[in-house]
């Protein structure tokens, strides 16, 4: 979010009101990604992800209003300095068009227009308008270059996320595709595996591996090995260790205890069951299987 410095702030109470000013189109972006328009427009309205994956720009977002066409939300801009506007996104399928625009706070009348274009069923083509209200003459090439590189990052995240869920998808395909044909599989899984001494192991951490077809990490903390199922129940994003044992979802925030996998934000969500680790006491050996299951 760009602030105080450039634009004046709407200090109008009304939630949902359109902004007096009238915007003006100073940039554009163009650019293919590498996710369908479906997934693209999916991945607009998920308004969750905005603090999380997106954390150079947002800190905190509180959501106002939501449906299938779009949401509105209060939104804080990172840097701490408690600047906080109202953003809406509103997605117009027919056209396949998604408009973003500031109501309210810093950067009130700021649009930005996303145009999809369909290259295949795993590209798109992107347009972007950006659409900025009244700023000092001598701020606006410098204004609006840091919007087009700030929407740049984010696109780079946003892309990442959807490959990866694509991903996901696709795992989750094949894993119910040899539930229901085992004899369909086209590579073996060995049960248990040996990892190497622990010395070594330990020496190389943090591992990252699959076991019984789902991505695991192995971390130690406070000298103790431990193994967790890095990918969200919610909707598959990465886990990552967040301090000591707790582990938090990159995309939207979702925390976990590591030594189990239950949840720690009160969300309710737990992770899979992770694989057991077992120490050879004669020889320090490392072996990793999958879990039990119930």
């Amino acid at each position: 979010m760009l602030g105080e410095r450039f634009f004046r702030s709407s200090k109008s109470s009304k939630p949902s009101g359109p902004s007096t000013l009238e915007p003006r189109p100073v940039i554009t972006l163009d650019r293919t990604i590498a996710a369908s328009v479906d997934t693209i427009l999916e991945n607009a309205l998920d308004w969750e992800h905005l603090p999380h994956l997106h954390s150079q720009t947002y800190s905190a977002i509180r959501l106002l209003d939501s449906n299938d066409k779009g949401w509105r939300a209060r939104v804080e801009a990172a840097g701490g300095r408690g600047q906080t506007s109202e953003i809406q996104l509103s997605i117009e399928r027919q056209a396949l068009r998604f408009v973003t625009k500031t109501l309210i706070g810093a950067g009130a009348g700021t649009q930005i227009t996303t145009q999809l274009s369909a290259v295949n069923d795993y590209r798109t083509e992107i347009h972007v308008d950006f659409f900025l209200p009244p700023v000092e003459p001598q701020w606006m090439t410098k204004v609006a270059e840091a919007y087009k590189l700030l929407h740049e990052q984010m696109w780079d995240q946003d892309e990442a996320m959807m490959m990866r869920l694509g991903q996901v998808q696709e795992r989750a395909m094949a894993s119910a595709r040899e539930a229901a044909f085992p004899w369909a599989r086209t590579s073996a899984r060995d049960d248990r595996k040996c990892l190497g001494s622990r010395a070594e192991l330990e020496s190389r951490l943090p591992i990252d591996l699959e076991v019984g077809g789902r991505p695991v990490r192995i971390v130690s903390v406070d000298g103790e090995l431990l193994v967790f199922d890095t990918q969200c129940p919610h909707r598959g994003g990465p886990v990552e260790v967040a301090n000591s044992c707790e582990g938090k979802c990159r995309w939207h925030g979702y925390s976990f205890d590591l030594r189990g996998g239950s949840s720690t934000d009160g969300r309710g969500l737990a992770l899979e069951p992770p694989p057991h680790l077992e120490i050879e006491a004669a020889t320090s050996l490392v072996y990793i299987s999958s879990p039990a299951r119930g």
